[in-house]
């Protein structure tokens, strides 16, 4: 938020503002502003010149854009083109034609929690002020900020000389990029109080119908992921051993010798190994070469499976990487984002669980995940020492992740693991003559019921658990495969 985004609105009658931002989803531009500073009949409005509480916020009465003057700081001008007034709050929407660069989130306020900023015009004032605001007491629909700074230098009442700072947007003040908007002020109470209406209760959906344009994601904004690494693999059955752990099988798209060709998934796979594997902050290119050093002196610890791990997970379940841990790690694992989450911030913790005797191994690294559960507690630290956001996602998208990464989550527990196991077919005995996708679905199902109850058990209180299974024709092809296409 900055003073290039407030608007100073005339009507015939009243000086008010508003802030001018663009479209959550594309590039069309909005003013918010108060309904009450844009109503042509308020100067005959026996409720809103007695003083009546709230008579503006349930007024059906049609506002008129035609004398409505919208112009920013240096006078520049903005050419209105239609309205959206709130039914229940006294918020107005208007679109303009002019393009704003700036979108606006929607924030919830809690009481006493925060600090935040007001930009707006007083009356007769040609450029914008500055409100720094505090303690905010939310009542129902409605929030009491405190005006921290000191408006005016005379000893009188801070909010007696702030007419026309009605419909100034309330922002966090330590906002970095995107802000976030928790209030549209719209009344000038005694002492040192304005009155504004919460934003982060009202319902956008009519709006949004009516300008054909999500303005305000309801939900937090999503990152954009490229999932289409999946479309690498085929899945040949999802089966759910209860509520909370399913198992899906997933095989090579390609066929080849003597069971499957796995090039394709070796050249996707490097395309981006050096922001799972590399160890080095500074720079992309030092990244890569941490990671080449990774591939090349640490292959017993398979790090080309472990990159396919995150890979999976990230494109299967709409899940964005955000770090992993050291190669060498005791628990070795990798944390993503639940994008798709609607229990609000959600990790998920994956891991390579091996290549060997499915139902045996299976059972064994579920196991132990289980029994090491508290060691995936989210880390932070790691996302300051490495760059991984910074090379997998836009700025905007960078944002998004550290407010929800250092925002206020006290929770870091982990809810979510995911396991990939890789299965040699050379070593499984299975028959070059037979459909090989019902031997696979056989050795599946046999490893399902190897899975002990006790783990099962486990997994029912408050954890979710998705277990892959991936054939390959011999044990470690993907190492090598990895390795040619890097010398």
């Amino acid at each position: 938020m900055s003073r290039k985004n407030a608007v100073k609105i005339k009507t015939t009658i009243s000086e008010s503002s508003g802030y001018h931002f663009k479209s959550g989803t594309d590039e069309s531009s909005y003013v918010i502003a108060s309904k009450h500073g844009i109503c042509h009949k308020s100067d005959d409005c026996v409720p809103y010149n007695d003083g009546e509480l709230d008579c503006c916020k349930s007024c059906r009465v049609e506002l008129d854009l035609s004398s409505v003057i919208l112009h920013k700081k240096r006078g520049v001008k903005l050419t209105s083109s239609k309205i959206y007034s709130f039914p229940n709050n006294d918020v107005a929407i208007i679109q303009v034609e002019e393009k704003s660069p700036t979108p606006l989130k929607i924030g919830k306020l809690e009481d006493n929690k925060n600090t935040f900023a007001a930009f707006g015009y007083k009356s007769d004032s040609k450029d914008p002020s500055r409100l720094l605001l505090n303690n905010p007491e939310v009542e129902g629909e409605e929030c009491y900020f405190n005006i921290e700074s000191n408006a005016v230098t005379e000893l009188v009442e801070k909010s007696e000389d702030l007419v026309g700072m009605s419909g100034s947007i309330v922002i966090g003040r330590n906002d970095i990029d995107i802000p976030i908007a928790y209030s549209v002020i719209t009344t000038n109470e005694e002492s040192n109080d304005l009155l504004g209406d919460v934003l982060q209760n009202i319902n956008f959906e009519e709006m949004h119908e009516f300008f054909g344009s999500t303005i305000f994601p309801q939900q937090r904004c999503k990152i954009s992921l490229d999932t289409s690494f999946q479309n690498h693999f085929k899945t040949l059955s999802v089966v759910s051993v209860n509520d909370k752990l399913k198992l899906s099988t997933l095989i090579p798209s390609t066929k080849g010798f003597p069971f499957f060709n796995l090039s394709s998934i070796a050249k996707s796979l490097i395309s981006e190994f050096e922001a799972i594997l590399g160890h080095n902050a500074d720079n992309k290119s030092m990244l890569t070469v941490s990671a080449l050093r990774v591939l090349e002196q640490k292959k017993t610890l398979q790090p080309a499976y472990k990159l396919l791990a995150s890979r999976i997970v990230e494109s299967m379940m709409n899940a964005p990487h955000i770090y992993s841990t050291y190669i060498d790690h005791s628990h070795y694992h990798h944390v993503h984002l639940l994008n798709d989450s609607e229990n609000g911030t959600e990790f998920i913790v994956s891991s390579f669980g091996g290549e060997g005797d499915l139902s045996e191994q299976l059972n064994f690294t579920l196991g132990q995940m289980l029994y090491h559960l508290n060691h995936y507690a989210f880390d932070a630290s790691l996302i300051s020492e490495r760059a991984f956001l910074n090379v997998k996602y836009s700025p905007e998208e960078c944002e998004t992740l550290y407010e929800v990464l250092f925002g206020d989550n006290d929770d870091s527990f982990i809810r979510n693991l995911s396991i990939i196991h890789c299965v040699d077919l050379q070593s499984c005995g299975v028959s070059k003559s037979s459909a090989i996708e019902g031997q696979i679905e056989l050795l599946v199902q046999q490893a399902i019921d190897n899975i002990d109850q006790s783990i099962i058990d486990l997994i029912k209180q408050d954890l979710s658990v998705n277990l892959y299974v991936v054939p390959m024709n011999k044990s470690n092809e993907l190492t090598e495969l990895v390795e040619e296409l890097l010398k």
